[in-house]
């Protein structure tokens, strides 16, 4: 046996949750089967069925939708120092480029602006920009190795 079923409306569950919303609805409507007279049995098993059946996925989402929230992962001490030191590395890099290339790098990979803004900020072309950032990217690669 598998351990899903589906029936003709359409939904998957697991069996034994159909199997109890189909048991419960047998003892409900035996019980009110002695109580009164029904006029079609087999109807009203049905309808006993369904509703027992809906009630049951209200109560299922009610308490996916209250269920505790997992917490989100949280950085480890380890983790958080790691960047602190890479952090403080590529501070000392920069530091020890010329001060035109480190304008243009942190514009671009902080500040995250395009070129032609950094040029307008810098007063220069944006070839001049891409030139500064490509100077420095090629000074801070071995500064940034030789840290480590």
């Amino acid at each position: 046996m598998s351990g899903t079923t589906s029936n003709s409306s359409g939904w998957r569950c697991c069996s034994w949750a159909t199997e109890d919303v189909v048991q419960e609805a047998f003892i409900r409507v035996h019980g009110a089967l002695d109580c009164r007279p029904v006029n079609s049995p087999l109807a009203y098993l049905r309808q006993t069925v369904v509703n027992l059946a809906r009630s049951e996925l209200r109560r299922r989402l009610i308490r996916l939708r209250h269920a505790p929230r997992p917490a989100p992962p949280a950085a480890s001490a380890e983790e958080g120092a790691c960047a602190s030191i890479s952090r403080q590395e590529v501070i000392r890099a920069l530091r020890r480029i010329p001060a035109r290339q480190r304008e243009a790098v942190v514009l671009r990979y902080w500040a995250d602006l395009p070129e032609a803004e950094i040029a307008e900020l810098m007063g220069v072309s944006t070839g001049a920009v891409k030139s500064y950032i490509s100077r420095a990217m090629g000074k801070l690669g071995p500064l940034l190795e030789g840290a480590s």
